[in-house]
């Protein structure tokens, strides 16, 4: 994929959004990644893992898809 495409793509995700906290992650994903660090980030990235978390950020536009806060910390307790 090009880098207009992935533009294009990540356009319209932004676009079609209305959820205020995913809004917040992707600026702070993309505030994150204007730091030399982030670019190491995201460039050390597989093409696999860039799709998936661009998977993931559409499939989260829709509520069913969504885990409540206190599920996943929740969960995350019982790992530790």
């Amino acid at each position: 994929m090009s880098i207009n495409e992935l533009k294009t793509l990540i356009h319209g995700f932004v676009d079609k959004s209305n959820n205020k906290y995913l809004l917040e992650a992707v600026h702070n994903l993309f505030s994150f990644s204007d730091a030399d660090t982030g670019k190491i980030f995201w460039r050390n990235l597989t093409d696999e893992q860039k799709k998936l978390i661009l998977k993931a950020f559409e499939e989260s536009e829709y509520e069913d898809n969504l885990i409540k806060h206190n599920t996943v910390i929740s969960q995350m307790k019982n790992e530790l």
